[in-house]
């Protein structure tokens, strides 16, 4: 999202708050009080903030993505953006299918809260300026996503993979032997791309499995055979293929079907079973 000129040159950035955690929003607004910002609205809810704010825009909107009325992130993201108002998504950051939506409904940038208020004030400010904000928690919620990756040339699914892991780009260049400016330049042609996805936030229908076939589902789908997840977990290779056949079932009943390995992997990252980044 862009930011207008008059916006950023010598006046104060307006901002609003959507969180359901008070000691956050309480952070928050004394962070203002330190910083170049106007809190405009302070809210727990989306419909609350627009209320607020009435048909005033905030330069930056910071988003919870985990709110506590049921939301949905992509909805949220494009109630603001819609309106011309950048996002900047603030969470926890564990959810990483909700960090791939906030990306598909363009939110400006993604930083976690333990990253601390000094980085998501930078944060704020880079996104005013219109400046791109390309972290690991962007790179590893873009590397998660499977089908996207397969979408990629080589190259570039090697540069995701390696910026995802924690390399700066002048370590990605080095590994890869090439310009620093083609490593930044990929970075950049990756997010944006995956940004102007505009298929939506996708629905997984609830496959409803019990704890032990969840543990199962991330012991096999992280690699490990039958045989391994049995010893981990302390059950037979026969009760393993069990729990495997009725995890196929269950999610072949709500339309997600499993037809290989693979398709373990992908059913536990989209259910956030797994985080997707290893």
């Amino acid at each position: 999202m862009s930011i207008t000129d008059d916006q950023t040159k010598g006046k104060p950035l307006t901002v609003a708050i959507v969180d359901d955690h008070d000691v956050v929003r309480f952070g928050f607004e004394s962070l203002c009080a330190k910083s170049n910002l106007i809190l405009l609205a302070s809210t727990s809810t989306v419909a609350e903030c627009l209320t607020v704010l009435e048909k005033r825009k905030p330069t930056v909107v910071v988003l919870d993505l985990s709110l506590a009325d049921g939301s949905k992130v992509f909805d949220n993201v494009k109630t603001f953006t819609q309106q011309g108002i950048p996002v900047l998504a603030f969470s926890i950051g564990d959810k990483v299918n909700k960090n791939r939506d906030a990306i598909k409904a363009g939110a400006s940038a993604l930083v976690t809260k333990s990253a601390g208020l000094e980085q998501l004030a930078q944060a704020i400010t880079r996104v005013a300026e219109n400046k791109p904000v390309y972290n690991l928690q962007t790179a590893a919620a873009i590397d998660s996503d499977l089908e996207f990756k397969e979408t990629l040339d080589s190259g570039k699914r090697e540069i995701l993979s390696l910026y995802s892991s924690g390399y700066e780009e002048n370590q990605i260049a080095f590994e890869l032997e090439i310009p620093e400016h083609e490593v930044s330049q990929a970075i950049q042609d990756m997010i944006e791309r995956y940004s102007a996805d505009e298929s939506g936030e996708v629905e997984y229908r609830d496959a409803r499995l019990s704890e032990r076939e969840i543990n199962v589902l991330v012991s096999y789908a992280t690699g490990s055979t039958q045989k391994q997840v049995s010893f981990a977990l302390g059950i037979s290779p026969a009760t393993v293929k069990e729990h495997l056949d009725r995890i196929r079932k269950k999610y072949a009943a709500v339309g997600r079907k499993i037809i290989d390995k693979t398709d373990f992997l992908r059913r536990a990252i989209e259910d956030g079973f797994i985080d997707g980044s290893d």
